[in-house]
């Protein structure tokens, strides 16, 4: 009598079998795999031959996007809270606040810096300039 596999037969293949099997199963199925589809107004685009010239023509500003855009702040569209919430989520999203965080950081730590940086006394700037001025740090007094 063999008892080999008893246990595997009562308690079933093992996760991770079960996966290897569904992978195995999935590579050698039609379809299977990463496919990519363009769709025909892509395909139409790439086609057009849009000139760089005709790209560079087009106005950067869309006056009437920027007149909308007046109007709702005359009318306090902006003003009002779930407006103004999905402005923020918007900001936040971007990673812009992550950019200006970084920056803020690094400007505090700089400001602590200067705080051990000692404080430059122009008198004595000066002085070192008249004496660089009159060749003084070439004479053998300056070696002395």
């Amino acid at each position: 009598m063999r008892i080999e596999n008893t246990i595997h037969e009562i308690q079933g293949p093992k996760s991770s079998d079960r996966r290897i099997a569904e992978v195995r199963r999935r590579r050698g199925s039609e379809g299977s795999g990463d496919r990519v589809e363009i769709s025909s107004a892509a395909r139409n685009l790439g086609s057009a031959g849009v000139s760089k010239s005709a790209l560079n023509s087009v106005a950067d500003v869309r006056q009437e996007r920027v007149q909308e855009v007046r109007e709702r702040v005359a009318s306090g569209f902006y003003d009002r809270p779930e407006v103004q919430r999905a402005i923020a989520d918007a900001v936040l999203e971007s990673g812009v606040v992550n950019s200006v965080g970084r920056e803020a950081s690094t400007a505090r730590e700089l400001k602590s810096g200067m705080d051990h940086v000692p404080e430059v006394r122009a008198e004595r700037v000066e002085a070192a300039r008249q004496r660089v001025t009159a060749d003084f740090y070439s004479s053998a007094d300056a070696k002395a």
